[in-house]
């Protein structure tokens, strides 16, 4: 694995076998993200949208149909919730918000981080030491199947699962005590 030593001017020089094979040139502009505690560089394209195109294949289903039925399942779940059970659904989170210091930890790592929106190792780095390993992924299956975190699977280009986000709902962020 190619090595490269950052300057005092937080700069690094790419490898030449790199640079050859990912056809960048003098002056091209790369896109850089922290993705957990690695730093990952690629080439920026002309169009973002031209290059996320066909990224979630799959997701929402194969088939037109399935994709068809999934969008009606969903618009069909928008108005089936009274006022009470939204009420209650976000007074339950609190509940447990305040309760519950496994769930605070995670949901507080959630609101930490960018968009509301983290990987499991993300949190796990953010909660404290003695809570890391498997309670982390316990909360998150609770908080997942309340429905107050989303589970978000990234496809990689091929279609295949790649990694998996939780997001926090902003309905129950929001619902959160003021004071946390």
């Amino acid at each position: 694995m190619p090595r490269v030593t950052v300057s005092s001017k937080r700069q690094i020089t790419l490898p030449a076998e790199i640079v050859r094979k990912l056809g960048i040139e003098a002056g091209d502009k790369l896109a850089v993200e922290l993705i957990g505690d690695r730093i990952i560089a690629i080439p920026e394209p002309e169009s973002w949208v031209d290059y996320f195109a066909g990224s979630m294949k799959g997701v929402y289903g194969d088939t037109k149909a399935e994709i068809d039925r999934y969008i009606a399942e969903e618009r069909a779940s928008w108005g089936s919730t009274s006022d009470q059970d939204r009420t209650e659904w976000r007074e339950r989170f609190v509940d447990h918000y305040c309760t519950n210091e496994d769930l605070r930890s995670v949901v507080d790592a959630l609101r930490a981080s960018p968009n509301r929106t983290a990987g499991e190792d993300e949190v796990e780095q953010r909660v404290p030491h003695r809570f890391r390993g498997a309670k982390v992924g316990a909360v998150l299956g609770l908080l997942v199947g309340e429905g107050w975190v989303r589970r978000i699977p990234i496809p990689d280009a091929s279609g295949e699962q790649r990694d998996v986000q939780y997001r926090l709902v902003g309905e129950v962020a929001d619902s959160l005590p003021s004071e946390a």
